[in-house]
């Protein structure tokens, strides 16, 4: 066996074990989650077979309280075999040229009067009319609309910001999505999200070290403590901002965290981290999707029937 064959079984292997991390780390939060519905569920039917409800009437609120959580558990349990679809090619994205200015005026009826009844605004940065990208319409406005909802939860005041850029060079779109939510609300997803996912939804700006994973040691899935803000029909922000970031990437598009900038970094002890700055003052995190560019942003150029083909093609 060759030098090649070698690195690329050792690829491979690790490939093959990130899989694995991931999907053990993705069983045990998702399990996590719908235990809260479930074990209300049985609580509740325990009270009721153990006869301790002092009336009928209290008896049948009971089981309204039950099938009310039976059916918070249908519910989040098809929001998982909706991405497990995603997955594994069962739900597949009707791929087209898409008019971003559209994308956003549908994202705007969904999430506009959500928006404005928590007292913020939604400050959205229209592309021009002939931009379009490929992608699935729905796929897409379903993804940001819950990102949006999610930037709204966390952050409960000031804006939530929508930034379209072009760049002619990639033939890319690129969407930036940025809120005032806390930036200890940023390190909890994103620590969560380490123990979820792969390390690629971060982009490589090194992190603080309170962020950063020591490479020598074991990784473990820590989950998340129940939010009492959170709707109970609702999964974590972490698996709702996976969800977002799988439906995505199925359309085309990438998608990433973006660090923030540091103006003012101090290096940490060279002893101990030394590739790693802790900022000072740092603009907050932010969301950012790229997708493929279907059309020339300038006016009146002419529009493609069809994606470049890849150079594997």
């Amino acid at each position: 066996m060759d030098d090649e064959q070698t690195r690329s079984l050792q690829l491979a292997y690790r490939q093959a074990l990130d899989l694995a991390q991931f999907k053990a780390g993705f069983l045990a939060r998702t399990s996590h989650e719908l235990r809260s519905p479930l074990n209300r569920l049985i609580s509740l039917n325990q009270l009721i077979l153990s006869d301790l409800c002092d009336d009928p009437q209290e008896e049948r609120e009971f089981i309204a309280e039950g099938n009310k959580a039976a059916l918070e558990l249908l519910k989040l349990l098809d929001q998982l075999i909706d991405i497990s679809k995603i997955d594994i090619g069962r739900a597949v994205p009707q791929v087209y040229e898409q008019t971003m200015a559209e994308i956003f005026l549908e994202l705007e009826s969904r999430v506009g009067l959500q928006v404005a009844d928590r007292g913020m605004k939604l400050v959205v940065d229209n592309p021009e009319p002939q931009v379009q990208v490929w992608g699935d319409a729905s796929w897409i406005v379903r993804a940001l609309t819950g990102l949006v909802e999610l930037a709204v939860e966390a952050a409960q005041t000031g804006s939530v910001r929508l930034k379209v850029v072009i760049h002619d060079a990639a033939q890319q779109v690129e969407l930036t999505l940025a809120d005032d939510r806390p930036l200890r609300k940023w390190e909890t997803l994103i620590k969560d999200l380490q123990t979820l996912s792969p390390e690629e939804i971060l982009n490589p700006t090194p992190f603080p070290p309170e962020l950063a994973s020591h490479p020598d040691e074991p990784s473990t899935v820590t989950l998340p403590a129940a939010n009492p803000h959170t709707h109970p029909s609702q999964l974590s922000p972490t698996l709702r901002l996976f969800i977002a970031k799988q439906t995505l990437e199925a359309t085309g598009a990438s998608f990433e965290i973006i660090a923030p900038v540091t103006t003012d970094p101090v290096t940490t002890d060279p002893a101990t981290l030394p590739s790693v700055t802790v900022p000072q003052a740092a603009s907050p995190y932010s969301l950012r999707c790229r997708f493929p560019m279907a059309t020339p942003p300038s006016p009146g150029a002419p529009i493609e029937t069809a994606p470049s083909p890849s150079p594997n093609d």
